[in-house]
């Protein structure tokens, strides 16, 4: 099915490394449809310094999420509820290994829209380095 209507992204991110936990939440507007059996958005964000624009793909079914980042930061995590997966994080001083442990994937998905949920941690070397809730709420413009 491809679909060319617009929808709204809302993703809030939960963060907590060393004790402490940040929130972020990001607005923007991109597209969204099934391909070969998977709900697929697609979207653009800035960089943290505000310089480039980072293309994001995130790929949702029941049990599993991948996020592709690419741009500055490149990144391409697999969450699959309760396995643990190698991903790839490009940095401006080479890439890290990372491990991504998938506590948990919610997905409530229609034409119209819906909520992604998913709770990980992500790991070098196995030492955790963060503990991760992000909301990703789609809805047609």
């Amino acid at each position: 099915m491809e679909n060319k209507k617009k929808f709204i992204f809302v993703i809030s991110s939960e963060i907590t490394a060393d004790g402490d936990t940040s929130n972020i939440e990001l607005t923007t507007t991109g597209s969204y449809s099934m391909i070969n059996g998977r709900w697929v958005l697609l979207y653009d964000e800035m960089s943290e310094d505000k310089t480039t624009v980072i293309k994001t793909i995130v790929k949702a079914d029941n049990k599993s999420v991948t996020i592709t980042r690419n741009g500055e930061g490149s990144s391409k995590l697999i969450m699959t509820e309760g396995e643990r997966n190698m991903c790839h994080y490009r940095t401006q001083f080479g890439d890290i290994l990372m491990g991504v442990y998938c506590n948990e994937v919610n997905s409530d998905l229609n034409d119209s829209g819906g909520i992604i949920s998913m709770s990980y941690t992500l790991d070098v070397n196995a030492t955790v380095l963060s503990d991760n809730k992000v909301t990703i709420k789609i809805r047609e413009v």
